[in-house]
């Protein structure tokens, strides 16, 4: 069907009831359905198809009319002769202009407000703002007999259409009279951007300025005054002549129009339009157009006209999609078919709606490329087409509308330039909108995890017949109505019931939680959509389910052979309520790489700390794919060599097993490399590792498959990590004080055996020493103490000591050492660092046991005491009694704090003495004899001023201990006097503090047999002095297993900032038969002589020995040094 513009005048004037009559060739037909089938057809099937007069006063009907909310509406009529008098009201769509407007409908008359041409034929009329939303009919009055009824709005401009593309656009807020939206795109602007609202639209005035609505004038908010009443034209009662209707009767080739208005003058213009459906073909006679004028059955007027040449058209024109892909903005492949009337020499096509095809790349399959032409929404194709042809074309690349739709297109032929063939507006295939997916994230238990417990699990990929959390955001191109259905699927993925969930994200930063119905899950999930959901500038949606992924027999991709990892595509449509689909992402989303589990563990003999031993990595299931590269990864703290294989593993020497060529190590992780077969089933392998120092906290191993010629990820596994075996039986005691030159008491019972030629290695912490010198070997099976003369050897290690085994260290036996060595200046501040390492070697120097967890007690100060001592009268034979001094010194003041001195004395030692007064002294007394240490004067010397250099030493060493003194005479500890001779002394005296002990028989505590405890006065200082306690003591008939005595400083317990705890040194037994050292008597007796007493007051062998002369302190000072050192 095609319009016919008809343009004519008369000869003579024509009057209302006259008849234009045109009568069209043969095969033309006018009637709106040949058959007269159509409904609303009049009964006599004279209706006709179309029929336009464009000569009738007013507008042109069929307008497309647009506002949108928030913007002026102005409505741009065309027209015939409009005038300054007419005006437009609206109405709803179910009421026919002419009629009352209709509930809810702005029922207000506009006039003309400008006319956009001379002539008449354009008008502009201002509707406002304030319009609602929705449809409605345009109604025009043309004034010429006023515009004050309803009747006389009696002509149809067209359909207006107001929209409000802000509504669903959540934007920031705006001043009054601006908006932050974009009323004619529906986008936010930014805030130097906001768009002016037109004058006289609503807004709000503050409430301090006017309490009538506000309205906006040039971006301001102004009081809003009251509306002013407009004049009305007066009633006619007669119908206007703009209102009159024409008559328009059609039969076959025939249309009749008899004419309703008042008339037309003489040669006047006439214009109309009327539309007819061409004959297939160009007549063969009578090929023209009769155009008559008729009054009364009478022609008052004629002409014939030459009719137009009739352009065939094509038949059983198909247009169809046929490549996979059919999402909007998708490249596609389409097939054209359609049957010629006439040859041509050229196709040309236009994809017309919706607005966007892309042809500018497309070709046709099976043409040279150069054949083609394309550009924007149109190609040209250059092809030989002959007549009465079926004709069939693929087209390739084709570029699909973004926001899809229906498709329309046109279809011409020519040959030169000259039309043969054409059609128009034929339907194609619909396109669906295109649905971006973003953001995709598939996560297992241990992804989804937020304690970081299982973090390197997170790191690996996820596995076959794994249950995981997928979440996908996604984004549609185009709106999508209610009652949608959402339906995602991927082959063999299961959907877990109930966990589905869906959002709304909108460009603010803003979410809404949707509750869509589910329809149904397990192969796939549908979700009923109750709203609508709106285009990817307005929002987004997150879905998030959980899914079950497939097995590796499931994997149809991996079990063709088509891929290694499973992965699968993932559709996503939604589907309208006739289950046709208007939005897809064509399957396009490549799903999630899929690998498998490796069941493994790894063992040892045994897993001594810090320790280089080969372990066992048993794999027991291995991937679907075989892997070539092992990634080994242990706990942190274990170390690799770089030829990491152990010594004599048979790894890859074994027929029918996989084939591993390299082992390289590095920190705690380990390369394999495997053949090309890879690790195509079960093995064992061997390597080598050195165990970390101390067990680490994540005692896990990981291993990871991947393929060396991609470096992908195909398998991995957690195993168990090595039990670590630190010596439980293992302990160091000594003094923990500061800077302290003391003995160290190392226990140790092995749990394996060493063959002679091990070693023991221990090392102090920092700041500490070991020394070689006076290294004593306690306890050992089958050994005396101080028989040990060729069974140990030592030499230094480090700040430690590596003692050699001449014999076997037998397992589970106790060994006992005495070490000489120094203490730090403090502990180390890491108390993590603060310990002794103790290794268990082979001979070959492997570690057979260790331990590097033997904590060291906080260190202390306590007056820079030094190590105590013993000395003993008579010759200890076993079974007898002694008498035993402990010696101590003290050298400088210490703090209060101290409240006992315990002597702890060996496995069958017993003192025999009794509770006296400290001044009682017979054979079952305890003997205090201490004297003050002094400090040294500066002997002379050659400087120039000699008195202030000793001056100035003398203060320096004041800080530490009492101002120096001159006194006559010194009050011993007893109460005597201890009279000095008058000859002149190198030694400055100084005031000494009393020995904080108190009085009566319970200075001492004598009430364990194995104990001597010296009481003191906790509240007063410990002065710097040395000191003797004698006692007596029963011996044992045998010599005791380990023979050490024990001197604890135990402190008050309200003394933790002062002191952190008890301190007890370690002091070696003498054994029987054995003498003190002379030089260490010899100055004990200088000690008891200062303090009044006889040393050697009850001895049966040293009869007469009496009271030593008295010595200056540094000759006593010289004593105890020499003795110290023996």
């Amino acid at each position: 069907a095609s319009a016919i513009s008809v343009t004519f005048s008369l000869v003579e004037p024509a009057f209302a009831g006259d008849v234009i009559r045109l009568t069209a060739p043969p095969g033309y037909d006018f009637r709106a359905d040949p058959q007269g089938q159509e409904s609303g057809t009049s009964a006599s099937g004279k209706t006709c198809r179309k029929v336009q007069n464009w000569s009738k006063l007013g507008v042109q009907p069929d307008q497309d009319l647009r506002c949108f909310q928030g913007l002026l509406c102005v409505l741009r009529l065309s027209g015939h002769d409009l005038s300054l008098r007419s005006q437009v009201q609206l109405n709803r769509l179910d009421r026919p202009c002419g009629d009352l407007p209709g509930r809810d409908v702005d029922a207000r008359r506009t006039s003309l407000s400008a006319l956009g041409a001379g002539d008449g034929t354009q008008a502009e009329f201002e509707l406002g703002t304030a319009l609602p939303l929705g449809q409605f009919h345009v109604c025009y009055c043309h004034g010429d007999g006023g515009c004050d009824r309803n009747d006389r709005f009696c002509q149809t401009a067209g359909i207006l259409t107001v929209a409000d593309l802000c509504a669903e656009a959540t934007c920031g807020t705006a001043p009054p009279c601006y908006s932050s939206c974009d009323p004619r795109s529906g986008r936010c602007v930014s805030q130097d951007l906001l768009i002016q609202l037109a004058d006289g639209a609503d807004c709000v005035m503050p409430s301090n300025e006017s309490s009538l609505p506000g309205r906006c004038d040039q971006g301001q908010c102004v009081p809003r005054g009251p509306p002013s009443p407009q004049a009305s034209d007066a009633e006619a009662s007669a119908v206007p002549p703009s209102c009159l209707a024409d008559g328009f009767e059609c039969l076959d080739r025939e249309m009749a129009w008899t004419l309703g208005y008042e008339g037309y003058a003489r040669f006047q213009p006439i214009y109309f339009e009327a539309t007819a459906l061409h004959p297939t073909s160009l007549p063969p006679e009578d090929n023209v157009f009769d155009l008559s004028h008729l009054r009364g059955g009478v022609v008052r007027g004629s002409r014939l006209v030459q009719a137009y040449g009739i352009r065939p058209q094509l038949s059983q024109v198909n247009i169809s999609r046929t490549g996979a892909e059919s999402a909007g903005g998708a490249t596609t492949e389409l097939r054209l078919s359609f049957v010629t009337v006439q040859s041509a020499s050229t196709l040309w096509i236009r994809a017309k709606e919706p607005i966007g095809f892309d042809l500018g790349s497309a070709f046709v399959t099976g043409l040279q490329p150069s054949a083609g032409h394309g550009q924007g929404d149109t190609m040209e194709i250059e092809m030989n087409i002959s007549a009465k042809q079926q004709i069939s074309i693929e087209l390739a690349n084709v570029r699909l509308p973004l926001e899809g739709g229906a498709s329309l297109f046109d279809i011409v032929t020519y040959n030169g330039s000259t039309v043969q063939d054409s059609v128009y507006d034929v339907p194609g295939f619909l396109i669906p909108a295109h649905v971006a997916v973003s953001d995709i994230v598939l996560l297992n238990s241990y992804k989804q995890d937020t304690s970081s417990q299982f973090a390197v699990e997170a790191t690996f990929g996820n596995r076959y017949g794994e249950t995981a959390k997928l979440s996908v955001r996604w984004a549609l191109s185009s709106a999508i109505p209610p009652q949608s259905m959402l339906k995602i699927a991927a082959a063999y993925w299961q959907f877990v019931p109930g966990t589905s969930k869906m959002a709304e994200s909108r460009p603010d930063g803003t979410a809404t939680s949707l509750a869509p119905d589910v329809v149904e899950e397990g192969a796939s999930l549908s979700l009923r959509l109750a709203t609508g959901l709106r285009p990817s500038r307005l929002a987004s949606y997150m879905i998030e389910v959980e899914v079950l992924a497939p097995t590796p027999s499931q994997c149809l991709c991996f079990g063709s052979g088509l891929c290694q990892l499973c992965q699968t595509n993932w559709s996503m449509e939604v589907l309208d309520a006739a289950d046709v689909v208007i939005a897809t992402n064509d399957a396009l989303l490549v799903g999630f790489p899929l690998v498998s589990e490796v069941i493994w563990d790894v063992f040892a003999l045994r897993a001594p700390p810090q320790a280089l031993l080969d372990v066992t990595l048993r794999l027991t299931t291995v991937g679907a794919v075989p892997a070539t590269v092992l990634m080994v990864t242990a706990p942190f703290g274990y170390e690799f060599p770089y030829q990491c294989f152990a010594l004599l593993a048979l790894n890859g020497t074994v027929a029918g097993l996989p084939v591993f060529t390299q082992c390289t190590g590095r920190l705690n992780s380990a390369a394999l490399l495997l053949d090309d077969q890879g690790l195509y089933r079960s093995s064992n392998l061997q390597l080598r590792v050195t165990t970390p120092r101390t067990p680490p906290q994540d005692n896990r191993w990981y291993i990871q498959g991947r393929l060396r010629a991609t470096n992908t990820e195909v398998c991995w596994g957690v195993a168990a990590g090595l039990p670590s075996q630190q010596m439980t039986d293992v302990s160091v005691e000594f003094a923990a004080l500061q800077t302290l030159h003391t003995v160290f008491l190392l226990r140790v019972t092995t749990e394996v055996e060493v063959a002679a030629g091990g070693s023991l290695v221990v090392i102090p912490p920092p700041g500490y020493l070991l020394s070689c010198d006076g290294l004593k070997l306690f306890f050992a099976p089958g050994v005396v103490s101080g028989d040990e003369t060729g069974l140990i050897s030592c030499s230094s290690y480090r700040q430690g000591i590596q003692i050699v085994f001449a014999a076997t260290m037998l397992a589970g036996s106790p060994y006992a050492f005495g070490l000489q060595g120094g203490t730090a200046a403090a502990s180390a501040a890491d108390r993590d660092s603060d310990v002794f390492s103790l290794q268990v070697l082979n001979p070959s120097g492997t570690v057979a046991e260790s331990s590097f967890s033997i904590q060291a007690p906080p260190l202390q100060s306590f007056g820079s005491i030094e190590q105590p001592y013993l000395l003993w009268y008579d010759m200890p034979t076993p079974g007898t009694s002694i008498w035993v001094s402990l010696g101590l010194r003290v050298p400088r003041r210490a703090a209060a704090g101290l409240e006992t001195l315990r002597v702890s004395l060996p496995d069958g030692f017993e003192h025999t003495a009794l509770a006296r007064n400290r001044d009682e002294i017979d054979e079952h007394s305890v003997t205090l004899a201490w004297r003050p240490l002094q400090l040294p004067s500066s002997p002379a010397g050659i400087f120039s001023d000699y008195e202030a250099w000793t001056r100035a030493e003398e203060i320096a060493l004041a800080n530490e201990a009492p101002a120096p003194v001159l006194v006559a005479e010194v009050v011993a500890s007893n109460g005597s006097v201890n009279a000095t001779t008058g000859t002149t002394s190198t030694t400055t005296s100084t005031e000494m503090d009393e020995m904080p002990v108190p009085q009566g028989r319970n200075w001492v505590n004598l009430g364990q047999r194995n104990e001597v405890q010296m009481r003191l006065i906790s509240s007063r200082t410990f002065p710097a002095c040395e000191l003797l306690l004698r006692f007596p003591v029963q011996l044992p008939s045998r010599k005791p297993r380990l023979n050490l005595w024990y001197v604890t400083l135990a402190f008050a317990a309200n003394t933790s900032g002062r002191y952190d705890g008890d301190v007890r040194f370690v002091v070696p037994g003498f054994d029987f038969f054995q003498q003190p050292p002379s030089a260490a008597v010899e100055h004990a007796q200088h000690v008891f002589d200062y303090a009044g007493y006889d040393y050697f007051q009850f001895s049966t062998q040293h009869v007469g020995s009496g009271q030593l002369p008295k010595y200056d302190v540094p000759l006593a000072l010289f004593c105890l040094a020499f003795a110290l050192h023996l």
